[in-house]
C-alpha cells in the first residue's frame, strides 16, 4: 500500500514536471512589426542582462529569430531584469530596457521597427582629416550605432532610432599609443533625417597629461585605488555624464609592474579628451582586481583632471 502510494505520487510529480512546473526560469516572448503593423520575420532577438558590467561587455543570455508571424520566444531565463535588442537589416536597432522576468512566468515584449535617422560629421587631428577613427552613438552605456571615418575623415552612423545620444569618438594616438575619447553630448536624432556637422577636432600631442589648451577643453585621468592606497589592475569603467549617458573606456589599467610606455600614466584607467567642462559627472568602476566603486559629483575643468575612485576589495 505504501509502495503503491509512493509510485502514484512519483507519477503525479513527473506529470507536473512535464507540464513545466519543475523547470526553473522565465520566458520573454512577443511580436515584432513595422510602423504599418505588418509582422516582420527574420528579426534577430537578443536578451542581455541589465547589470552595468553585463551591458558594457554585452553579456548575451538568450537569442531567437522571429518567425513568419513576427513571433519569438526565449526561455530558461533567470529571474531578473533584462534588455531585449531587436536587429534586422534595413531597420534601426530597437531596444526594450528593464524587462522583469520571474520564474515560471512569461514577460511579453513586443517591438515596432522603423528606419530611424542618422548622424554624420568629420574628425580632424591637428586639423588634418583622419581615417579609421571609431565612432559610436551611446545611450545609457548601450552602443546604439557605430561608424568609422573614411579617407577624408568623414563618417556616418545610419539607421539610429529617434532619440538623444552621446556621440563617442575613440582615437588612438600613434606615437604614444594612448586611446583618446572625445564626446558630444545631447545629439538628437529625428526620423528620416540626418543630424549633420557633428565634427571633432582632436589635439594629439606627446605631452600627456599636460593641459592641451584650446580647442581641446580638457582631459580626464582616472585612477582606482582601495582604502589602503593599493592601485587596482584590470579596470573596466565608464564616465556617466549629467544627461545619464555613458562613455566607455575599455582598455585595462597599466599595472604597477608594467613598463611605462611613453607618457602614459601608470594606473590611468581613463583618458577622456576634450570633455565639456562642468559638474554632475560620475565615474563608475565596473570591475577591477580590487572590486567595484564609484565617485559622484565630479567636476570637469578646462585643463587636465585627475580623479581617484575608491574601490572595494
Amino acid at each position: 500500500m505504501v509502495r503503491h502510494t509512493l509510485n502514484s505520487s512519483l507519477a503525479v510529480c513527473i506529470l507536473v514536471c512535464v507540464a513545466g512546473a519543475c523547470f526553473a526560469g522565465g520566458t520573454i516572448s512577443g511580436t515584432v512589426e513595422d510602423s504599418g503593423k505588418t509582422a516582420i520575420s527574420g528579426v534577430g532577438v537578443q536578451v542581455f542582462d541589465d547589470g552595468w558590467l553585463s551591458r558594457v561587455k554585452l553579456d548575451e543570455v538568450g537569442e531567437d529569430e522571429t518567425d513568419a508571424n513576427g513571433d519569438y520566444s526565449i526561455t530558461g531565463l533567470d529571474a531578473g531584469t533584462y534588455t531585449v535588442v531587436f536587429v534586422k537589416k534595413g531597420y534601426a536597432v530597437h531596444f526594450e530596457h528593464t524587462k522583469a522576468v520571474t520564474d515560471g512566468n512569461t514577460t511579453d515584449v513586443d517591438a515596432t521597427l522603423n528606419t530611424g535617422g542618422s548622424i554624420s560629421g568629420n574628425v580632424g587631428v591637428n586639423d588634418t582629416d583622419t581615417k579609421d577613427v571609431n565612432m559610436c552613438a551611446m545611450k545609457n552605456v548601450w552602443p546604439r550605432g557605430i561608424g568609422v571615418t573614411d579617407a577624408n575623415g568623414d563618417y556616418s552612423i545610419a539607421k539610429i532610432e529617434v532619440g538623444t545620444y552621446t556621440l563617442l569618438m575613440t582615437y588612438r594616438e600613434p606615437k604614444t599609443g594612448v586611446q583618446v575619447h572625445d564626446i558630444i553630448r545631447s545629439v538628437t536624432v529625428t526620423k528620416a533625417q540626418n543630424t549633420g556637422n557633428k565634427d571633432f577636432s582632436v589635439c594629439a600631442d606627446n605631452s600627456i597629461p599636460a593641459d592641451p589648451g584650446p580647442p581641446c577643453r580638457g582631459r580626464l585621468y582616472v585612477t582606482a585605488r582601495d582604502n589602503s592606497k593599493d592601485a587596482a589592475e584590470n579596470v573596466f569603467c565608464v564616465l556617466v555624464d549629467p544627461d545619464g549617458h555613458a562613455s566607455i573606456r575599455p582598455d585595462d589599467v597599466c599595472s604597477a609592474s608594467e613598463t611605462q610606455k611613453g607618457p602614459i600614466l601608470r594606473n590611468a584607467i581613463s583618458v577622456f579628451h576634450s570633455l565639456p567642462s562642468g559638474p554632475g559627472f560620475e565615474i563608475k568602476v565596473l570591475s577591477s582586481s580590487l572590486g567595484t566603486g564609484s565617485k559622484t559629483k565630479v567636476t570637469l575643468t578646462n585643463s587636465a583632471n585627475e580623479e581617484i575612485v575608491t574601490v572595494k576589495r
